[in-house]
Formats: C-alpha cells, structure tokens, sequence
C-alpha cells in the first residue's frame, strides 16, 4: 500500500496529486514532513523539511493557505507548486518555460498573501468572485485601488502584476484555465511599468558617529575581553557541576568552619537589584557553598534543614560583624584597555558569565559581518571549521542562501579580527554545529528545539545599553542612539571599500554580486554609494590627516624658525598659537591637528605648497566663482600670491633647489636677455613665496 494511500486527495488536471511540492529543492530535514500537492486536508504547507536557515524563525517553511475559497484556493495552490518548482516537468511538457530560480517558501507566501487580498478586494468591491473572469481593466483598477490604501505595500502590488502574468503564461497547466489574454502586452500600458527597475537601495549605512564606537566596543570585547570571559565561563560550569557522590555532613561543617575561621575568605554575594536590600540577603549561597567545598556540593546552605539555616545564620553574623564580602567572586578579571590601570569590571559570578557570554556572541557578530560584508543569513550559518583557504588566502565557508535553493558553499576573504573572532566563538558557543546560537543551546530543552541562530536586531540593541551603561568600569566610548542591522552593516562597510583602490571589485566580490556583471554591477554601486554624512566624515578624516601632516612638518623647524612660511603661513601660526593656553601648559598634538582641521576642512597637502582651501579668498577663482562656492583649482595655484598658500619645511626645501638651479641657470654667459629676464621674475616670485629676508642679493646682477 501506498505511503500516501491515506490521504484524502483531489486529483485535479494540472498536477498529480502525491507530487511534492518540493520536488526542485534539496531535502536536508529528513524527519519532516514533505507536503504533496493534492492533499486537500492541509492548509498549510510546512517546508521546513528544506532546512530552515540559521537566522530564520520556525515560521520560515509555513505557507498557509488558510482563509481562501474555491477557486481562489485553487489558483493559490497552483501558483504557488509553480513558482516552487518553474522547472517541473508537466510546465515544460505543455510549452511553458519559466527563467525565474526555485522560489523560497517566504517569497511564495508574499504571493499565497496577495491572493488572499485579491479575494477579499473582489468580495468587498464588487470584482468578478474568480480570478478567470477578470479583464484587463479589473487588474488595473486593483492595483490602483491598493495603491490608494494608505501605507500601500511595493511588495503586495508587484505580486499582483506578477500573479496576473502567470496566470496567462501557465493558462494551459492550469486548472481553472488561467485567464485567455495577457493583462497588458504592451508594455507601454503596464501600470507597474518603471517601477520594478532597480533603484538605489534603500537601506542606509551606519552613521559614522555610530560605527566607530559600535567597532571598537566589539574589537575590545574580541581582543582583550574574551580572556576573561572564556576563564570566568570556566571557572562558573566547574563551580555549577553538581558532585556524583554526596559528601558526608561532618566534612561539609568541617570545611564550613575552617572557612569561616579564615578572614581573608571573603563572602560571596549576588549584585543588587534594590539598593535598599540587606547585604545578607544576597548572598550567592551556591556559589558560596562550591566555594567553601571546592565543588563538592550546591546546596550547603539549604534552608529545608537544620544544618543549613545554622550555617545561614553563621554568615549573617559574620557580615554583620564586618566580614569582608565581593560581589561574584567567581574569577577576577585582569584584562583592560591600554592606559588604565584597573581591569574593565568586577568579579564575576555564574550570573554575569552569562551576559558576558552574550555579549561577546554579538562582539564577535559585529567583527564578522561588518569586516566580510557577509548576509545574516550566511553569517549565522557559519559552524566550526569555516575557516580555510581560498586562492592562498584566508577565507570563511558557509551557504549561500538567498536565490539559492540547493544553498552552495561560497567562500569570503578574511582578515586577522574576523580569524580572532572566529577562534572565540569556537570556544564559547554552546551549539554542537553551529557557532551563533541561542543561550539556551546547551540546555536539555534544546535537545528537542532547534537552537541554531538569534534574533539580531535585537541583540545589537542589547549590545549598545550594555556598552553605554558600563562605560566608567572598561574605558569604552558609548555608542549614540541610532538604528543599526545586519544589512546596514553590510551596505557601510561596502560604502568604506569603494574608497580603496579597486573597491568596487572587491565589494562586488565579497557581497557576492560579480559573478553576474563584474565589475560594472548596479547593485554593488547601491551598496558602495555615498551618503551625505559619510562624505562629511570623509573629509573630515582627511582634513584630520593633512593637519597632523603640517604639524609633522612643524615640528621639523627650530623654535626660532618661522616654520610655517608663504602668504597663508600666518593664518597657521594663528590657529596653533591659540592653543597655547600658558608658558608651560600646550595642547596636545591630536587636539592641536583638530582645532587645524576645523578652522581648514578644505586643506590639501601638496608638493610646492599647503593650500588651506579657503574659497572666499582662493586667488585661483574669479570673483563669481567664489560666490557661487566653487571649489579651488590647484592646477592654477599661484603660491606667491595666494592667502590661502603655505610653505611648510619640506616644501621650503623643493622652492630653494629650484632657486638654487635657477642662479645656476642664470649664471651662464651663453643665456639671452629674453630668457635671463623670465629667470630673474621666477626668482623675485620663489623668495617673495618663501619670504627669504636674509637673501637681498638683487636678482638682475
């Protein structure tokens, strides 16, 4: 007898009724059902047999088809097995050749979804009750009708015009008939026509503000942090592992007393959650109690017998009496930021172990989505061993889930923090596989649940208030208010590549764009497109440099020395006089190369000259130019008359080698009147640009 012979199929004349609706996907979850395509008696379709990604919740698989009515089921279910499978063999039998991949369950049910919206805009607005009898004109004013909704959804009106063009390109399979004329075979009566063209995509980088902070919290956590959390994680599951062998009560008094005659043992105790809580009421007792017996037992303390509220009442007098106590008292961190002297927080106990775990799980996320613009779902499918080598270099293994339904392993290059992270998630995730996965991995329920994967969004804003409200114990910076995902993390970081030579290739490699247009690809350009703020920040960052650059080459000249030479070398004593607050006292050179910047934003470093890029008195722009905002021409730079022109010390150097091959020049008998004149007006503009006072040797002798 037949596996399906006790279903109460419906045979209908478009597919049989035991093909699986799966048919073109790989099964990678045996024990799950397998939904087949006439079996009217389910609703929903559950496909996590093809292996919910890690990122994904259990609703991943689940298409329903619940709420739809005769032929609108029908058509539901039918377009819903062809868009699973556009390569079946009875589509292809019947001349119906669709290019588009094997749809993903979620994707399917975005179209199981508008159906039913269709239905109910055919039973709440007067549209024929099946979708057989629409006319062109019934599809148009559909879309129009959504589109008036308020918050109409992109998503629900593209299916429409989707669902109507597949209902006519698969009318000979389908069993309703479809419907007999294309809904619009000019396209330039499309109404959706122009908008499902590519736009620039709308998801927005982090802001740099945001960033920067977000990825020295994470790399500290990664680099420094880890050492203690992996020893604190260590010391927490020895101290919590309940003993095989119960230890006898007259050595658990004996080692309660030697412990308690000792002073310099401290009394453990939980962190507080209300300040107005007695101190002997937190207590850690199980932590105490494996401290005291070295692991033997938990439950010294029990408060059930007569022997544990004694030694209950022993600790309370002695906190009373003074007895030293710490908070936690599991492990003592040592690690901390370069410059301080005290490590980044307190003990730590079983409790705090914990949030520092997670913590480091999100620290370690951040590392490696930002630094290999990997997708959330790729990155939350990485397990032990990802690392390897691709083309000699170090590179991340892990499937490629979007479009794809056989999911092929594709490869990412990497770099040393990514490699670190990688190492300190292999030695804190409690997943067998899997090196994201929930906290609760490890627990007996998690036998049964499939544990793979957390909720990201989430966690990166649990991440930040942790961040925020611990910044005076590990030094951190605290990170500003401001949304911050997966993809935004993905889109900045493809943002910051495009900056560095061949950028853009390296983007489209690793997004995992270039294998379908190289180099020219538009999605890739989407990712790497600049946004306002980050031009603001990158010429910030600039402007930062060439200020540290010029006082680089201050610092080169004697105090005697007027360094900072030419018409604009003023305006650059000027701003660095100005920090000097007293005799004694000098700002640093970091503050001293922002209050530069911020008086120049537009500086730029060049090789005869700092030009400091001040429009409004730029001798290189005409007078409409400068009002009009026009940035400056340094092909057209005239060093001696220009404000905005500054020799530094090395630049200073090139002017007098060239003075110094212009006197050889002019020296020469041979040398006509013409050419000596032209010589002695370069020589007049080099010591007007350098300003030599010591020189007064005149140029015609």
């Amino acid at each position: 007898m037949s596996a399906l012979s006790h279903l109460r199929v419906v045979a209908t004349a478009a597919f049989p009724a035991n093909t699986s609706v799966a048919m073109e996907h790989s099964i990678r979850r045996e024990t799950e059902p397998i939904p087949v395509f006439g079996d009217d008696s389910v609703l929903v379709w559950n496909l996590n047999c093809l292996g919910r990604p890690a990122n994904a919740n259990g609703a991943w698989g689940r298409i329903s088809f619940i709420g739809l009515e005769n032929t609108w089921l029908t058509y539901a279910k039918e377009i819903a097995m062809i868009l699973l499978n556009p390569s079946h063999p009875l589509l292809l039998n019947r001349g119906v050749f669709l290019s588009t991949p094997p749809r993903q369950p979620r994707t399917v049910r975005s179209f199981v979804k508008c159906m039913a919206i269709l239905q109910d805009l055919a039973k709440d607005n007067g549209f024929p009750a099946s979708l057989t009898w629409w006319s062109r004109d019934d599809f148009i004013n559909s879309i129009r009708h959504l589109q008036q909704v308020p918050q109409p959804s992109p998503q629900v009106i593209a299916s429409v015009g989707k669902i109507a063009a597949l209902l006519y390109t698969c009318r000979s399979v389908l069993s309703e008939g479809g419907i007999a004329q294309h809904p619009w075979p000019n396209p330039e009566n499309n109404p959706l026509r122009g908008t499902q063209r590519r736009k620039p995509l709308a998801t927005q980088p982090v802001s740099p503000e945001l960033f920067y902070p977000l990825i020295q919290a994470a790399w500290a956590y990664v680099s420094l942090f880890s050492v203690d959390i992996i020893a604190a994680r260590g010391r927490s599951a020895v101290s919590n592992e309940r003993p095989r062998q119960p230890a006898s009560t007259g050595s658990l008094d004996t080692s309660f007393d030697q412990y308690m005659d000792r002073d310099d043992e401290p009394i453990l105790l939980k962190k507080s959650r209300h300040p107005t809580q007695k101190e002997q009421e937190n207590v850690n007792w199980r932590q105490l109690s494996a401290r005291i017996t070295g692991g033997a037992t938990l439950d010294l303390f029990t408060n059930g017998n007569l022997s544990g509220r004694r030694r209950r009442h022993v600790v309370a007098q002695a906190l009373q009496s003074g007895r030293i106590s710490v908070v936690g008292g599991v492990f003592a961190p040592v690690q901390a930021l370069p410059g301080r002297d005290r490590p980044w927080r307190d003990s730590f106990d079983s409790h705090s172990a914990g949030v520092e775990t997670r913590m480091l799980r999100e620290a370690c996320y951040v590392i490696i989505a930002s630094m290999t613009m990997m997708r959330d779902s790729e990155v939350q499918e990485l397990q032990r061993g990802s690392v390897t080598a691709h083309y000699g270099v170090a590179a991340l293994k892990s499937p490629l889930i979007k479009n794809e339904p056989h999911r092929p392993l594709k490869y990412w290059w990497i770099t040393d923090p990514v490699q670190k992270a990688i190492e300190v998630l292999e030695s804190t995730s409690p997943h067998e596989t899997h090196l994201f996965s929930s906290s609760r991995a490890s627990t007996a329920r998690s036998k049964v649940a499939d544990q793979r994967g957390f909720h990201v969004t989430k966690a990166l804003q649990r991440f930040r208030k942790r961040i925020n409200e611990t910044v005076l114990s590990t030094g951190l910076s605290p990170i500003p208010a401001g949304p911050i995902t997966p993809h935004m993390l993905r889109r900045t970081m493809a943002l910051l590549t495009e900056y560095e030579h061949g950028g853009q290739i390296a983007a489209g490699l690793q997004l995992k764009h270039s294998q379908a247009t190289g180099t020219s690809n538009a999605l890739t350009a989407s990712y790497s497109r600049e946004t306002e703020r980050w031009a603001k920040e990158r010429g910030e960052v600039k402007a930062r440099t060439t200020a540290r650059l010029a006082l680089d080459e201050l610092a080169v000249g004697t105090p005697k020395e007027i360094s900072a030479q030419g018409p604009g070398g003023s305006s650059v004593q000027r701003v660095i006089g100005s920090t000097r607050r007293s005799a004694a006292q000098v700002v640093d050179k970091t503050t001293r190369a922002r209050l530069l910047a911020a008086e120049f934003p537009d500086m730029r470093f060049g090789t005869i000259n700092l030009c400091l890029g001040d429009k409004g008195i730029a001798a290189c722009l005409t007078k409409s130019e400068r009002e009009t905002n026009t940035d400056v021409k340094p092909s057209m730079c005239v060093p001696s008359e220009c404000p905005n022109s500054v020799l530094l010390p090395t630049h200073i150097a090139v002017w007098k080698a060239e003075e110094k091959s212009l006197l050889e020049l002019r020296s020469s008998r041979r040398l006509s009147a013409l050419n000596r004149a032209r010589i002695d007006s370069e020589l007049l503009s080099i010591r007007k640009a350098i300003r030599d006072k010591n020189s007064t040797e005149d140029a015609t002798r």
